[in-house]
């Protein structure tokens, strides 16, 4: 089932790039501001001080589903984190946006990514909620990769509106500490999200919506034929 497919491929999330985000600079705390994926296909509102990552971090905290044979159903990404503080310890905020084969519920999409978690994620609750005023589905879970890197403590949330479906993450380490001083700004992050209006036309059967992922989809297409090779 392809849906199950690129469910299995959304759990290729890299902890050493989530790890190396959350080591970055202090900085402190203030306001939100909102920033779009480079396709125009979603908004989110971050912490003004919080840094917006380069496409080169963003497609390495989806490293598992850009290399995966549904990559090319992967129209967009954003990543953002704090800058930490005293300990450079901060937080993740990660968006991709997924052209899915047909329309499925939130609760479809999230059931179908639960069932294909790497056995060494432990999911701690999940379930159906409203946020940022539209139907999700959403994952509480600890993220282990590795002898060496450290747990990471995450939430994902699972959006679709039509055949777009969007996955939201964000996380911290797994100490108290940690959850403490960032989960509350991530809780708040997620309530910000808003799919692109023009989305809302492939629900009833419009064509401005799919034009919408087609070009996007045409975009990071000429995006990776222009980038230059990559020295192993």
């Amino acid at each position: 089932m392809v849906i199950m497919r690129i469910a299995r491929v959304l759990a290729g999330l890299s902890a050493a790039a989530l790890v190396s985000a959350l080591n970055a600079p202090a900085g402190a705390q203030s306001g939100l501001r909102q920033v779009s994926d480079g396709k125009g296909l979603f908004a989110i509102s971050i912490p003004s001080d919080w840094a917006v990552a380069g496409d080169r971090m963003s497609d390495t905290v989806f490293r598992g589903l850009r290399a995966s044979a549904m990559g090319h159903n992967v129209v967009s990404t954003l990543a953002a984190h704090s800058r930490g503080e005293g300990s450079g310890v901060g937080a993740i905020l990660a968006v991709a946006a997924v052209d899915l084969p047909h329309p499925v519920s939130s609760a479809e999409f999230g059931a179908a990514a639960r069932q294909e978690l790497p056995a060494a994620w432990t999911v701690t609750q999940d379930g159906r909620a409203t946020i940022a005023g539209r139907d999700a589905h959403y994952l509480y879970f600890i993220m282990h990769d590795g002898d060496y890197a450290p747990a990471l403590y995450m939430v994902m949330a699972y959006f679709t509106v039509g055949r777009m479906g969007f996955v939201v993450v964000g996380g911290t380490l797994n100490e108290p500490e940690s959850i403490r001083t960032h989960f509350a700004t991530i809780s708040r992050i997620l309530e910000t999200f808003r799919p692109s209006p023009t989305l809302g036309a492939s629900v009833t059967g419009g064509s401005s919506g799919r034009a919408a992922v087609d070009r996007a989809r045409r975009a990071d297409r000429r995006q990776k034929d222009s980038a230059p090779a990559r020295i192993p």
